[in-house]
């Protein structure tokens, strides 16, 4: 063989090589799969967009879909990539670190429960709802002379104790002990007390300004004294005071409250209020459901109160029998050496059903001939 046909075979050899090492390296690339480790991604962490290693490199690499939205939340949470049944071969070259893609960490907001906010319902009319949070405005401060107190004998609030105040206090004692649950006896409604006599001219008007100024040196009570003798008012005029509008107006009015009606004095612990202007249906308005919800509302207005009605005679007027079914105690006045018996207890036989009924006995004569007031209850002696 020449020369240069040895040549031209040694070229084709190597051209043979070349071939068969290129197929080789054709079929490795045909059978190899990429391979992706999972790198998760953490909040706030420096390392979250860490490179993604043992990845191999494809000519043309298919860019990853959009991730869907999640709504946003309060609190982060790491996501992670994921790549579709990855399958790892037991060795790759890696990514440069500015290869790998870096995940942001995402806000996520989680459901919070409802909030459901339950209000009870009242099964109280309307009216007594609004009375739920009473208050009442004062009328204007009236002043009682001391004139006036003499003039009509009655206890002054910084006169010398006598006789009368004396007996007066001992009075208003049980009074006192049934308002304030002192007493065995549980009657309603306890604070509201009703003075009244058989006829008119025993002098319980008299009476009642005197228990109602000594119940106002008292120092746990206050006391307002009402004129509810609609027919004949006296304790306004008694005290020097003019007769203004008040009980009558107030429960005629379409205002719930006896705002401007209920008088502060000059005497301590002591308010007025006018029987107001004459109504000739007194007594059916006094004997009425609105009246009753209305002492309540004055009850619940004035806790620190005795309320003391000065009420009309019983044996000849209807008033003061329908204003006793709404009164806690009933004070009885009867004038001694002149009431006839007979009378006494056809009015006492009147307050039959109501539980606390006293007697009060008016000018009584003492052995030195001097007046004294008894008190106690009719029928606990026998005569």
């Amino acid at each position: 063989m020449s020369l240069i046909e040895r040549a031209i075979k040694k070229l084709a050899d190597a051209q043979q090589s070349d071939l068969a090492a290129a197929a080789s390296i054709a079929a490795a690339a045909r059978t190899s799969q990429p391979r992706v480790r999972l790198v998760s991604a953490a909040p706030n962490v420096a390392a979250a967009a860490a490179p993604l290693r043992e990845v191999l490199v494809q000519p043309a690499p298919v860019p990853p879909e959009p991730a869907m939205a999640i709504p946003e939340v309060t609190a982060q949470v790491a996501t992670k990539l994921v790549s579709p049944e990855p399958q790892v071969p037991s060795a790759a070259p890696s990514l440069p670190p500015s290869v790998a893609p870096s995940v942001a960490p995402v806000k996520v907001k989680a459901p919070e429960p409802a909030t459901v906010t339950f209000e009870q319902s009242s099964t109280k009319p309307v009216s007594e709802a609004v009375s739920s949070r009473p208050s009442v405005r004062k009328g204007k401060s009236v002043v009682i002379t001391k004139e006036a107190l003499d003039a009509g004998g009655f206890i002054g609030p910084d006169t010398v104790p006598s006789r009368l105040s004396q007996q007066f206090r001992s009075i208003k004692r049980v009074l006192i002990n049934n308002a304030m649950h002192r007493s065995g006896d549980i009657v309603e409604f306890p604070r509201r007390v009703m003075v009244t006599s058989a006829f008119p001219g025993e002098g319980k008007t008299f009476c009642s300004v005197n228990l109602a100024l000594s119940l106002a040196r008292e120092r746990d009570l206050k006391v307002l004294l009402i004129d509810a003798d609609v027919p004949r008012p006296r304790v306004m005029k008694s005290l020097g005071l003019k007769n203004g509008p008040g009980l009558m107006d107030w429960l005629q009015s379409d205002n719930e409250s006896p705002d401007g009606l209920i008088h502060p004095t000059n005497i301590g612990g002591l308010a007025v209020m006018s029987s107001g202007k004459k109504y000739s249906h007194a007594a059916e308005l006094l004997s009425s459901n609105e009246t009753a919800r209305r002492l309540k509302l004055l009850d619940s207005v004035l806790k620190h109160y005795i309320i003391l009605f000065d009420s009309s005679p019983l044996l000849v007027t209807s008033e003061s029998l329908a204003l006793s079914r709404l009164m806690g105690q009933v004070v009885l006045v009867v004038e001694a050496d002149t009431t006839p018996r007979r009378s006494v207890e056809e009015a006492s036989n009147l307050l039959a059903d109501h539980p606390a009924v006293s007697l009060l006995l008016n000018k009584q004569r003492d052995d030195d001939d001097s007046e004294s007031y008894g008190y106690g209850k009719y029928g606990h002696e026998e005569n």
